[in-house]
Order: C-alpha cells, then sequence, then structure tokens
C-alpha cells in the first residue's frame, strides 16, 4: 500500500490537513442551513466563506487521499490551484456579509470594486500557473508547497484584511446591548486570531509537532467561528446567564399575534429610505418598534428592512411581503398586502 511509503511528516501533513478541511464543510454547510430558519442572507455567506478558507488545506488533504488510492500526489499546477484559486472568493463572500451587518448601504459597492480587483488577481494567477507556476510557488514535498515573494505578500495580505475587518466587526458588536451578540463578536475575533495563529505556524519548518498543532489550532478556529455565527443556545445560556436585561429584552420582542394585527392596521403608506437606515442602525424592529439583537432579526434581502424574528415570522404568514418595497419574505409562498385582501373581504361583504 502506498501509506507504508509515506514519511511521518507526509501523513500527518495529509490526514490532519483532510480532518480540518471537512470539519470546515460540516460547520460550514450547518451554518448555511440555519438561513432557512432564520432567513438571514449573512450566513449562507459565512458558511461559504468557512469553507473556502479551508480551501488551501484541500490542496494537501486531497492530494494525500488521491496518493493513499491512486499512489500518486497531484501534480504542482494542481496542488497551487487548489490551494490558492478559491481563497479571492472567500474573501469577497466575508466582505458581503461583513457590509450586510455593518453598513447595508455599501455593500454593493465594496463587494463590487472587491471582486474585480480580486478577479483580476486571480486571472493572473492562472495566467502564471499556466505558463510558469515556478512565479507561484513550487512543491516542497509530497503535500506541502513554498511560495514565492509575490504569493506570500498576496497571503499576508488576505490576512491582514480579515483581521482588521473582525476587529472592527467585534468593535460594533460590543457596542450592542444584547449579550449575545457581544459573545458572538468575540468569538469571531477569536476564531481569526487563531486562525492567523495557524498560517504562521504553517510558515515555519513543519515537524510531526508543528503539523499536528497548526491543524488543531485551525480546526480551533473553525469551531470558534461557528459559536459566534450561531451562538447555539446550551453555550449562550452559560455565558449570559444572570444577565437580566437580555431576558427583559426576548420578553419585549415576543408579540402575540392578536396585538400584531392591532400593529398591522398601523402600517404607514409609505417609509421612506431615512426612516429604514434609521430602525437598522438602532437596532429596532420596523413593525413593533421592539429591540432586536443576536438571531432575533430579519433584513429584507433587496431594501435592508429590519423586523424582529417575530414580526417577520407573522408577516410572512400573513401577507408575506416586506413593508417598504413588497419583497416576499418567503418565496415559496403567495404574498398579498393584507390592506388589499381586508377591502376585498369588506367589499365582498357589501
Amino acid at each position: 500500500m502506498a501509506l507504508t511509503d509515506l514519511t511521518e511528516v507526509e501523513i500527518l501533513q495529509g490526514s490532519f490537513s483532510l480532518l480540518f478541511v471537512m470539519i470546515c464543510i460540516i460547520l460550514g454547510m450547518k451554518i448555511i442551513s440555519k438561513y432557512f430558519e432564520y432567513k438571514r442572507i449573512e450566513l449562507i455567506a459565512v458558511g461559504i466563506t468557512i469553507v473556502l478558507i479551508a480551501s488551501p488545506y484541500s490542496a494537501s488533504g486531497f492530494s494525500f487521499v488521491n496518493y493513499i488510492l491512486f499512489d500518486f500526489p497531484f501534480d504542482t499546477r494542481l496542488y497551487l490551484f487548489l490551494n490558492l484559486g478559491f481563497t479571492p472568493f472567500g474573501l469577497i463572500f466575508w466582505l458581503y456579509a461583513f457590509f450586510h451587518l455593518i453598513s447595508p448601504e455599501l455593500k454593493n459597492k465594496v463587494v463590487i470594486i472587491a471582486s474585480i480587483i480580486l478577479i483580476l488577481w486571480e486571472i493572473f494567477f492562472i495566467f502564471f500557473l499556466i505558463i510558469d507556476s515556478s512565479f507561484i510557488g513550487s512543491m516542497a514535498g509530497l503535500f506541502d508547497g513554498v511560495y514565492t515573494f509575490y504569493t506570500l505578500s498576496y497571503i499576508l495580505s488576505v490576512l491582514v484584511l480579515n483581521l482588521t475587518i473582525s476587529i472592527i466587526y467585534f468593535l460594533h458588536c460590543q457596542r450592542s446591548e444584547d449579550s449575545e451578540i457581544k459573545w458572538g463578536g468575540r468569538f469571531i475575533l477569536a476564531g481569526v486570531i487563531t486562525w492567523v495563529i495557524g498560517i504562521f505556524i504553517d510558515i515555519i519548518p513543519m515537524n510531526p509537532l508543528t503539523i499536528v498543532i497548526a491543524r488543531l489550532i485551525l480546526i480551533l478556529f473553525a469551531i470558534e467561528w461557528y459559536i459566534g455565527w450561531l451562538m447555539p443556545s446550551s453555550i449562550t445560556k452559560r455565558l449570559v446567564k444572570g444577565d437580566n436585561h437580555v431576558k427583559k429584552e426576548s420578553k419585549e420582542k415576543n408579540v402575540e399575534f392578536e396585538d400584531f394585527m392591532k400593529l398591522l392596521k398601523t402600517k404607514p403608506e409609505t417609509i421612506s429610505e431615512e426612516e429604514v437606515i434609521f430602525h437598522r442602525e438602532k437596532k429596532i424592529c420596523l413593525v413593533c418598534k421592539g429591540k432586536v439583537g443576536g438571531f432575533n432579526t430579519f433584513i429584507c434581502t433587496k431594501c435592508d428592512a429590519l423586523y424582529c424574528q417575530n414580526c417577520a415570522t407573522h408577516l410572512s404568514n400573513l401577507e408575506n411581503q416586506c413593508w417598504v418595497c413588497d419583497t416576499p419574505f418567503d418565496e415559496s409562498k403567495p404574498s398579498k398586502s393584507f390592506s388589499k385582501e381586508k377591502e376585498e373581504t369588506d367589499y365582498r361583504k357589501n
């Protein structure tokens, strides 16, 4: 068997890389699946981001599997492509999620500009990969590579940008009155710091100990990000235990259906963009005017209007329309303005 021909370093390099990639794929898919429960579009972007962050290690992991099955590793070009070819897209999705939460009005502009820059880098990357792959890097073993100054500069830029974004998001979360949001920001920043440490350990000459440490640190990053974005209830209860204002706030957000129907009758004919921005910045539900935080949040995918999850659920079940732009909350269900439906019902009665 080909496995017997590998050194201890090569076995650990390939197997632990594969383990990290599989964990990131599983956690990323779990984050994405939560979109269908919370209807928060940034969860899709974050889930894809965590999968693409692991893509550089898919080169080592999948090459290791290929060697076990077919007795040969990936060639240099395929290894370098898997190692670096997907990282620009991971950064684009992370920028989308960040600006969707922090500054939705700038989201499209920033993502378009970043996409143009990163796609240009991707074009140059593929060009040099085909013409002369040594400009990008070379193989240092069966499942490891070394990179040129050009490539290392790009990797460092990605690390710095990710760390900067995470610090800004952390500071934004700490201004919230919701303890769950604060803890989420802490876990997300801790995860990125952990990820950067793991990357730098990977740069030093590898031995069995450093390989295991680096991969375990990277696995810790994936777990921290998963906790930070989803804040599982079992962990949240321990972290915010005794936080009375969070409990009080959650009760204030829980609008009963009868009260919601009364609120629905107060729906304004038009809602200005300034009102939408005000409610979003102040974390106030557009319908019940209650404070919104954590996963008690729904943001319209078209106009970025903010609703608490309770009001969004009621709206989805009743008229299935955003108050601002009439976009359906759930595209699988029909949408109809409650006021129009009521007018038609009154007309039939008369």
